[in-house]
């Protein structure tokens, strides 16, 4: 079953936790490559504890 994964990147005390896109994928593992992959692309660095949310997706 396809479910969306979130990667969140950061929790900012002040403003609160910060989210990096999302991606329909059946695996964990492969969604967190590819969200730290274009987050690595775009600021040359890979995000210091982030984290893999999962959400199912309703039928």
């Amino acid at each position: 079953m396809n479910k969306v994964y979130v990667l969140k990147i950061d929790d900012d005390p002040i403003y609160g936790p910060v989210f990096l896109g999302a991606v329909v994928s059946k695996s964990p593992f492969a969604a967190k490559l590819k969200l730290i992959s274009e987050f690595k692309a775009e600021t040359g660095e890979a995000p210091e504890n982030a984290e893999l949310l999962e959400f199912k997706i309703a039928e």
